[in-house]
């Protein structure tokens, strides 16, 4: 599932919860063309018990714009 404007990273926790089932995580990606707003989300989703999902890759939020769908050099 995408969210393109992650903002602080709620929509995120959410949809991670609306795609992974016991044993079959689903995955997640998150854009934001802030990088202050994806530190920022990535911070949240840890604080919501998500960091776990996060290392795994099962969340995975990005700096881009997503109107142009790709990601922001770095």
């Amino acid at each position: 599932m995408l969210d393109v404007g992650s903002g602080s990273g709620y929509l995120v926790a959410v949809f991670h919860h609306l795609v992974s089932s016991e044993g079959k995580p689903g995955t997640v990606i998150g854009i934001e063309h802030i990088p202050e707003l994806v530190e920022f989300s990535v911070e949240n989703l840890k604080k919501d018990g998500l960091g776990k999902a996060l290392q795994d890759k099962q969340i995975e939020i990005i700096v881009g714009d997503g109107r142009q769908g790709k990601r922001a050099k770095t």
